[in-house]
């Protein structure tokens, strides 16, 4: 029995041996594990930290779960430049940055500056509002020594009424003569009028109509208030072949007098059919005309919406003091349902805020189905890029 038991012994040791190896094995496995967990839970964390908008770092809650990260988009309004920065001047579309501010609170847009669009799809309108154009014909009688001028028609001019349309004449002159002026019939509600009016310069030997420049001017008239320029064209009469009656077309430019001297408001809009809701973003203005004796305006915005020509409802954003070019970033939700769309428009106004007198208008933009072919070319895209705020320049007019 004493020799059974000396005889086992080794065996009992080498079991002991190999069951401590098997445990060493699996605590170092153990280890293995929790170190390989603890270093993908750190880097898992590492993908949620962003960017707060101080430029600090903010940690987001999320799963462990690795998720791919989106831009951080809404379609509220549009990141501007703050109203403490001097606006920068962009070469191609207007410049944006900075934190938009609204009612409705603030969110981004962010843009590439080098395509003029946004992530979003939101287009900056930069060229210049189209004026309409003029048809005339001109012909010079050798015999009698007269020039012969026909002013024939007028196409796509602006609305310079709230009613959606103008009422355009034609004032004529033979520069440098600035005293001497005919005038056409007045053409009431008519954005393409038609004239076919002959008159007649009498007396003017040719080589002298060679130095004269034949001036046409466009303009809106208004029965109590001065007439609102809409277009105007020179055509040197060197230029011109006399000789034969010809017909010509001329695109209207800018008048000199009134060219830009009420400013521009830049503003998007967005309509969302299903929920029958307009959205409109007042962005900022600039070049405005000054109204204090300081050189400045105290500038704001009203917008009324419009229904069938009556007003229905008025939104204002905040007071701008003492600047020329104020920036707004002001969001405004209309209710406009798809039946009533085609009978909606709003007039966007700019004022001067005053305290002891009333408040002065610098000038408007009447946006809706009928308007003048800018302000419509921006109601359109509007409704092709539904659910996307469309972003443009207007020229701000007198509709006093």
């Amino acid at each position: 029995m004493k020799n059974g038991t000396t005889d086992n012994a080794p065996v009992f040791v080498t079991l002991l041996i190999s069951l401590a190896s098997l445990v060493s094995v699996a605590l170092f496995v153990l280890l293995c594990g929790l170190c390989d967990c603890f270093s993908g839970k750190k880097q898992a964390e590492k993908q949620f930290l962003f960017d707060d908008e101080e430029g600090g770092t903010e940690r987001k809650s999320a799963s462990v779960r690795p998720m791919k990260r989106t831009p951080m988009l809404t379609r509220k309004t549009i990141k501007f430049e703050r109203p403490d920065k001097k606006p920068a001047v962009a070469a191609v579309a207007p410049n944006v940055g900075g934190v938009a501010g609204s009612k409705n609170g603030s969110s981004e847009f962010p843009l590439d500056p080098f395509s003029g669009m946004d992530q979003e799809g939101i287009m900056m309108e930069t060229q210049e509002e189209t004026l309409g154009r003029i048809q005339f014909s001109l012909h010079y009688n050798f015999t009698e020594q007269t020039l012969i001028l026909k002013i024939i028609r007028a196409q796509d001019l602006p609305a310079k009424d709230l009613s959606g349309t103008s009422d355009p004449f034609v004032k004529i002159l033979l520069l440098p003569n600035k005293k001497s002026k005919m005038e056409t019939k007045v053409k009431k509600k008519k954005l393409n009028p038609t004239w076919h009016e002959t008159f007649l310069f009498e007396g003017f030997p040719y080589n002298k109509l060679q130095e004269r420049i034949l001036h046409l001017q466009v303009l809106d008239y208004d029965k109590f208030s001065r007439n609102d320029a809409i277009g105007e064209v020179n055509i040197p009469l060197c230029d011109i072949e006399l000789a034969k009656e010809t017909t010509y077309w001329k695109n209207l430019l800018p008048s000199k007098k009134s060219a830009g001297k009420l400013g521009d408001v830049l503003f998007s809009i967005m309509y969302v059919p299903s929920q029958g809701q307009l959205t409109i973003v007042i962005m900022k203005c600039r070049n405005l005309q000054a109204k204090d004796i300081t050189g400045k305006s105290d500038p704001y915005v009203k917008i009324w919406h419009m229904y069938k020509g009556k007003r229905v409802e008025k939104k204002k954003t905040t007071v701008k003091k003492c600047t020329l070019n104020p920036i707004f970033n002001e969001e405004f939700v209309f209710d406009v349902s798809l039946d009533k769309i085609r009978d909606t428009s709003f007039i966007i106004s700019v004022l001067d805020r005053d305290r002891l007198s009333k408040n002065d208008a610098i000038g408007s933009v009447l946006i809706g189905h009928k308007t003048s072919p800018l302000e419509m070319k921006h109601w359109n895209e509007m409704f092709a890029k539904a659910r996307q705020p469309i972003a443009q320049w207007h020229v701000l007019k007198d509709m006093s």
